[in-house]
């Protein structure tokens, strides 16, 4: 529903380009938001519009956010553990707040313990968040699947409780995180997955 009456204070916490698989092309402009209850929320601009919002948005930043929608989440891959997710539209208002004395989060995590974890394999609905150290990273691969060749790469992790885990990055995320990136940075990184046997 549109909430022309609402106005929330946020902070992008993260904000990246969804892309389409099969053909490169974005699908639209995804962001992580926090507001001052700490409560994390998915937000989405579609393409068509995204170029009227962007060069207005950084993440780390805060905000004020008015004339948007409330609709319901992704049924698969939610990045955060919200049952809503906000829509921007063109009449969508949002402000840069310059004051300092607005206390919300840079991140939120939703860290799932290891003894869960199995309990969300091949259940996509929501992503997972884990604490763990690089222990590996394979080299790019290109599997055939559904008929079309298609970039991955494999790196391994182990978990604070020490067990190991494989995930696997698909598509331009492949190609673009190199082995280096992994032994010539401390960290920390994020990486928010689903699980699968």
């Amino acid at each position: 529903k549109h909430k022309e009456n609402w106005k929330v204070k946020i902070r992008i916490s993260r904000m990246w380009n969804a892309i389409n698989s099969k053909n490169n092309d974005i699908i639209s402009l995804d962001m992580i938001l926090i507001d001052e209850q700490n409560n994390a929320i998915h937000a989405i601009i579609q393409n068509n519009i995204a170029k009227k919002f962007k060069p207005l948005l950084q993440e780390g930043k805060l905000y004020e956010l008015s004339y948007f929608q409330v609709v319901d989440g992704n049924a698969l891959y939610r990045p955060v553990g919200n049952d809503f997710k906000i829509m921007f539209t063109l009449k969508t208002s949002i402000k840069e707040i310059k004051e300092t004395n607005v206390d919300i989060s840079r991140h939120k995590f939703e860290f799932v313990d290891y003894n869960k974890i199995h309990e969300r394999v091949n259940k996509h609905v929501q992503l997972s968040d884990i604490i763990a150290n690089v222990i590996g990273v394979g080299p790019i691969e290109q599997p055939c699947i559904k008929g079309s060749n298609v970039s991955m790469r494999n790196i391994n992790v182990m978990t604070i409780e020490g067990n190991e885990i494989k995930l696997t990055l698909w598509g331009s995320v492949a190609n673009r995180v190199k082995e280096s990136f992994f032994t010539k940075n401390q960290g920390p990184f994020y990486h928010n997955s689903y699980m699968f046997d």
